[in-house]
């Protein structure tokens, strides 16, 4: 999704994850954006608080983003995990899009949540 919407607009992409940078890395290696377009949260704990009880660090992500790209037209946040039923806080986003990896197996989509 990024790498097609990234033709046509400014794009910047923050990810979620405990106690990694993991996800940002395959980003950055994959070479889907700059760099400096893609930041990676350490929320130290569930990835899910990160963006719903405690949006804290994915609201300095967000400015760091805007400080280095003032173009930036959309952002895409990582929820992490895959609790398909997880919500973002109404501060944190105007939109929910949910992705889904089926590569793996059945598992998420037989889960269901609002995704689904």
């Amino acid at each position: 999704v990024v790498k097609r919407l990234s033709k046509e607009m400014s794009i910047g992409v923050i990810t979620n994850d405990i106690y990694t940078k993991e996800d940002e890395k395959i980003l950055v290696n994959s070479g889907v954006l700059p760099e400096s377009r893609i930041i990676g949260v350490e929320n130290g704990g569930c990835p899910h608080t990160a963006i719903r009880e405690d949006a804290s660090m994915n609201f300095a992500a967000i400015d760091e983003l805007l400080e280095r790209h003032d173009d930036i037209e959309l952002i895409f946040i990582e929820s992490g995990g895959d609790n398909l039923a997880a919500t973002f806080s109404p501060e944190l986003v105007d939109f929910s899009i949910y992705i889904i990896d089926v590569a793996q197996g059945e598992k998420i989509p037989r889960k269901g949540g609002q995704g689904m």
